[in-house]
């Protein structure tokens, strides 16, 4: 089940099968890592995530492994 709501004008929060799923522009806010810096390590699989259209998304579970370094 995919759920989308709306939080700011602009910003939407996504929602598949209950895990929240960041995308790269809120990945820079949480990462001190640029926006192009993410978009690499996701194309090398050093964060793992899923490509969606032209979009990567990235489960809070992904991210904390990357923030944990496993």
């Amino acid at each position: 089940m995919i759920q989308t709501e709306l939080i700011k004008e602009g910003e939407i929060v996504v929602t598949i099968l209950s895990k929240k799923l960041y995308t790269v522009k809120e990945l820079t806010q949480v990462l001190p890592l640029s926006y192009f810096s993410i978009l690499e390590y996701l194309k090398k699989g050093r964060i793992k995530g899923i490509k969606i259209g032209r979009k990567y998304f990235v489960t809070e579970e992904n991210l904390e492994k990357f923030i944990g370094g496993n």
